[in-house]
């Protein structure tokens, strides 16, 4: 019940029929990762994104915060491929995101393309796994295979590498320059669930 819950919050946080905006576009398979010691990616690219959103956690009964998930917009970051800003943007939208409230004003100003499409978590039989939806052109749910901590510090979540299980928009997704979304050390048992904005860039082939 407790997990049923928990996902109806995120699914009230997320679209459910997320909103993919027409403009240009641009090709993605000429990205390249940053530097880790996760595998390389099985091929070019197909798209990448600018995530905004917020990771979310409840109180486990050991008085430490649980993932409960997360919820974020994508925007396409194709365009920018090869230029200064594509190097930066997390850590200007990251810094735009700590004092706003609406991900679509912060992709804007921090200079993203169009909304790609949602990110949110679904009840799985693990329990919940992520799915990266962008209407029209597919969606991927998705299961981890590897994962480091960000070389960025200790307040940024982790970066990761998952495998599609369903659906047709990626074989793999990586999560990188991630900034923020990590939780406080410690919670009172029995504290409703939180939410933590972050911001990263997700790959995905």
């Amino acid at each position: 019940m407790f997990k049923f819950l928990i996902i109806t919050v995120l699914f009230s946080l997320a679209f459910a029929a997320p909103q993919v905006d027409s403009g240009k576009t641009c090709d993605a398979s000429g990205a390249v990762l940053p530097s880790s010691d996760m595998p390389a990616p099985s091929g070019p690219f197909k798209y990448v994104g600018l995530g905004i959103g917020t990771q979310n956690y409840t109180c486990s009964a050991a008085g430490t915060y649980a993932s409960a998930g997360a919820v974020a917009s994508l925007y396409d970051l194709a365009c920018l491929i090869g230029t200064p800003k594509f190097d930066t943007i997390q850590d200007t939208a990251s810094e735009l995101w700590t004092s706003a409230s609406s991900p679509d004003t912060v992709a804007h100003r921090a200079g993203a393309g169009a909304k790609l499409g949602e990110h949110y978590f679904i009840a799985s039989a693990s329990g919940i796994s992520p799915r990266w939806d962008f209407g029209s052109k597919g969606y991927v749910v998705g299961a981890r295979d590897a994962g480091v901590p960000a070389p960025t510090g200790p307040q940024d979540v982790d970066w990761l590498l998952l495998h599609g299980t369903e659906g047709d928009l990626a074989t793999q997704i990586y999560r990188v320059d991630t900034r923020l979304g990590q939780p406080p050390s410690s919670c009172e048992v029995g504290s409703e669930l939180i939410t933590v904005k972050y911001v990263s860039k997700y790959f995905f082939v």
